[in-house]
């Protein structure tokens, strides 16, 4: 069953990279694989203090906790902003935008939300990765599953 499961993973392996470049797909994954890869990015103190909200026409939104941790990553966004774009070889990040949580515009938000991000079964993610170790090349291993955990945590709300 395992030798079954490898050479799936090396068949999709193999037209992956095709599919994401005659799609378009390469630098919208490629950016959004920035929200997972936040704590890897950002220092603890950034981390512990604010999370990637979204990302709109090359802004990446982030919700601070507080006013004092806006303020203080204010200064801080030239560097934050050259973190993230070094990780990026298809895409840029053109500007970082910082708010603060608002319980009014959180339940509207909750509301009239159709896509939600939540973070798969850790379970169901080390499997794939598994499954995934057959791919030889690793920007190629990576990049799927980048692109497995975005299309497993980007879940549409039932009611939209």
């Amino acid at each position: 069953m395992m030798a079954g499961n490898k050479a799936v993973g090396a068949r999709i392996a193999a037209i992956l990279p095709g599919l994401c470049r005659d799609r378009g797909w390469q630098a919208q994954v490629e950016v959004y694989s920035l929200l997972r890869r936040w704590p890897e990015i950002m220092d603890t103190e950034v981390v512990a203090h604010s999370h990637p909200d979204k990302i709109t026409a090359g802004v990446l939104w982030i919700e601070v906790k507080n006013l004092a941790w806006m303020q203080q990553l204010q200064y801080r966004r030239a560097d934050m902003l050259a973190a993230l774009n070094a990780r990026l070889h298809h895409a840029q990040i053109k500007e970082i935008r910082l708010r603060l949580p608002d319980k009014q515009t959180a339940a509207l938000k909750e509301e009239t939300a159709t896509v939600r991000f939540l973070p798969p079964d850790p379970a169901a993610l080390s499997t794939f990765t598994k499954l995934a170790a057959a791919v030889k090349d690793p920007a190629c291993r990576q990049a799927l599953i980048d692109f497995w955990y975005l299309s497993h945590a980007c879940q549409k709300d039932e009611e939209a």
